[in-house]
């Protein structure tokens, strides 16, 4: 038997199918951002929107160190060798902690770019709408990173602690792991929780401390259960709830409730 003729309307649906793709294939080609090492890159993002960013990384760097700077709100970053626009199923890292964050990607890895010219394909989501400053730097000496001082005075501890300290606000530093970027009008009352934050009717993980007064009354009966693990604080979401931690696992991805 001769199979039936697609109808009209059948054709005109794969068309418009067909188009929709097309166009979204140009959009995120447009949207890639080409990059240099050991440049910042300020930008901003809106929640659930996506922009996308690629570097190459030189065949005689031994390492490359990431680095996301949250100036204000709170976005992933999502990272991969493997091809460009990275989405939550398929990135190798993903870096979806509150605050400053910081990912040093080793070349003896087996998830590092095994061809060249070798190029890491990076995708910021947006958790919630977000200012940001982005950088990624060659790494001449991964075996000594944690341990050298990056200026004299400036003690490894006080990078990315909230505190914008003046021994370590010098480039060699990524001046102060990105305290001293922040604008004098974000003030932190405790590393990634802005004091604006607190009192705004939404949760924050990084914000249910002591120093932060507790997020005010945001997080109201999670005080009380703070010693059993804080489960009640990722319970009611907010920018921190929902994340996982550390960089293997794959956040849950753009959309998520807070």
């Amino acid at each position: 038997n001769r199979p039936s003729p697609p109808t009209c309307r059948g054709l005109r649906h794969n068309m418009r199918v067909a188009v929709w793709l097309l166009g979204v294939a140009i959009s995120s080609h447009a949207h890639m951002i080409d990059i240099k090492p050991g440049v910042f890159v300020s930008g901003s993002v809106r929640e659930d929107e996506l922009v996308h960013y690629a570097i190459r990384v030189l065949p005689t760097m031994p390492a490359v160190k990431v680095m996301l700077i949250p100036v204000t709100g709170d976005a992933d970053l999502l990272l991969s060798f493997n091809g460009p626009y990275p989405a939550t199923a398929n990135a190798t890292w993903v870096m979806d902690e509150v605050g400053v964050e910081e990912l040093l990607i080793r070349r003896s890895s087996d998830d590092f770019c095994q061809f060249e010219p070798c190029v890491l394909y990076m995708t910021i989501v947006g958790y919630e709408t977000t200012e940001y400053k982005l950088v990624v730097s060659h790494v001449t000496s991964p075996e000594t990173i944690a341990t050298d001082s990056c200026a004299p005075g400036c003690a490894a501890f006080d990078l990315s602690d909230g505190v914008c300290h003046p021994k370590c606000n010098v480039s060699q530093c990524i001046y102060d792991g990105g305290d001293c970027l922040l604008s004098g009008s974000t003030q932190l009352c405790a590393p990634g929780c802005p004091t604006a934050w607190i009192g705004d009717e939404s949760c924050d993980e990084a914000c249910f401390n002591g120093e932060c007064m507790w997020d005010g009354d945001d997080c109201r009966g999670a005080r009380g259960e703070a010693a059993e693990g804080g489960a009640a604080v990722a319970a009611t979401g907010g920018k921190g709830g929902g994340k996982g931690a550390g960089v293997a696992p794959a956040p849950s991805g753009p959309g998520t409730t807070k």
